[in-house]
This record gives C-alpha cells, sequence and structure tokens, in this order.
C-alpha cells in the first residue's frame, strides 16, 4: 500500500511568471502546493495568475511571522533586473533558514545531484540540464531548457533564463540575470549584479555592476 505523504505548504516571495512556473513544478512533483504569494505591489487578498490562481497572503513587513510557524516553507520568485543588489539584500535580511527554502526542481530537468552541489531553494525548469562539478548558490532561478556546464560557479540568487548555454569553468557572481538565448563561452567570468542581454554571445569577462549585449556582447552601460 502506497503511505501518504503530506504536501509542503509552500508560500512564493514575488509572483508574476515565475512564480506560476514553480506551483506548476510543485504540482508536477506532487511533494508540495503553493498556498499563497507575499508580494509589495498587489493589495493583500487580490489574486495573481489567469488559470490557476494564488492570493496574495501578505507582504515583506509580514515574512517573519510566516517564519515563525514552521508549517510553511518558501520559494523566492523575486526579479531583481537592474536592482539586483536591492533585492539580493532584502532577501537576505529575511532571515529565512535554510531548511524551509522549497526546490521546485522539475522532473525533466536532468541535474547531476550526486556529482554537484545545488544550494537551497534553486529552481531548475523544464529540460534544464546541471552538469558535474557545478555549484548553484542558495535562491537561483534556471529555466526551462537551460544548460550549465561542468564545472562552473553560480552564485546565489541569479536568474539564468530559458534556452541560455553557460559554458564549462564560468564563474557567475551573485544576483546576475543571464537572458534567453545568451551564451557564454567556457571560463567567463560574470561579477555580482551582472546583467546579460537576450541573444548576447559573452567571449570575455563582464564586470560587477554591468549590462552587456550583442554578439560579441559588449559594454552597454554600468548600473
Amino acid at each position: 500500500m502506497r503511505r501518504y505523504m503530506e504536501k509542503k505548504k509552500v508560500i512564493i516571495l514575488g509572483g508574476g511568471g515565475i512564480a506560476s512556473i514553480a506551483s506548476w513544478i510543485m504540482d508536477r512533483r506532487g511533494d508540495a502546493e503553493a498556498v499563497g504569494l507575499v508580494n509589495d505591489i498587489v493589495p493583500v487578498g487580490e489574486w495573481i495568475g489567469t488559470r490557476k490562481k494564488l492570493r496574495v497572503m501578505g507582504t515583506s513587513e509580514d515574512v517573519a511571522g510566516y517564519i515563525r510557524d514552521t508549517d510553511f516553507y518558501f520559494f523566492i520568485a523575486f526579479h531583481g533586473m537592474q536592482r539586483e543588489k536591492e533585492v539580493y539584500e532584502k532577501i537576505r535580511g529575511f532571515g529565512i533558514p535554510g531548511e524551509r527554502l522549497y526546490s521546485p526542481i522539475d522532473p525533466s530537468a536532468v541535474v547531476a545531484h550526486d556529482y554537484s552541489v545545488i544550494g537551497k531553494g534553486v529552481m531548475a525548469g523544464p529540460m534544464s540540464q546541471i552538469g558535474p562539478d557545478v555549484v548553484i548558490g542558495d535562491n537561483t532561478v534556471i529555466l526551462g531548457n537551460a544548460f550549465i556546464g561542468h564545472d562552473t560557479q553560480i552564485g546565489e540568487f541569479c536568474h539564468i533564463a530559458t534556452n541560455a548555454v553557460l559554458g564549462s569553468f564560468n564563474r557567475i557572481g551573485n544576483a546576475c540575470h543571464i537572458g534567453m538565448n545568451a551564451t557564454l563561452r567556457e571560463r567567463v567570468r560574470v561579477g555580482d549584479y551582472g546583467l546579460v542581454g537576450m541573444g548576447s554571445v559573452v567571449l570575455k569577462d563582464v564586470e560587477e555592476n554591468t549590462i552587456v549585449a550583442g554578439n560579441p556582447a559588449r559594454l552597454l552601460r554600468r548600473k
């Protein structure tokens, strides 16, 4: 007889597309359910989503209270997008214990679990691939079909968008964004809060707190 497994109750911090994807992955896995959102823009009590709606349960000020309630787990779906440092420091300030962070790893994702170090609260979207000897920091989001090459290190609170390709031995700092269809050659470094535009081909290091784009990628501006 199959034993009944109680699902984890997950509060998602943020909203929009990342929250919907995380909720969908939870349904696919069957081990957790999204019970609501913490959001600082949409009023408390309103609903976010088109097909499956999630209710806004509170704002950032309510996170501490939910942490005290040990029935809840958390997934962080905040997007920085040019406010990376501000949002990163805000997330760290919540003080969510690592064991209370839920990691929505899609069943179709290919993850070298026994060969890599995957942090807490990490998302791996459908058909994404994480190779061996990879280190991924807490609260990083890897969207569908993204590829992380071997011996790559990714910091905390990074967003690796759909179809992005990271070559081997890359070093990605904290709170970076790698846009959809972007490609990083091997041994490239991206400094903290760096942003790589969609479709970019990155052949050399990206400095901290800068935005690059193009093929080959060039500096657009410093943030």
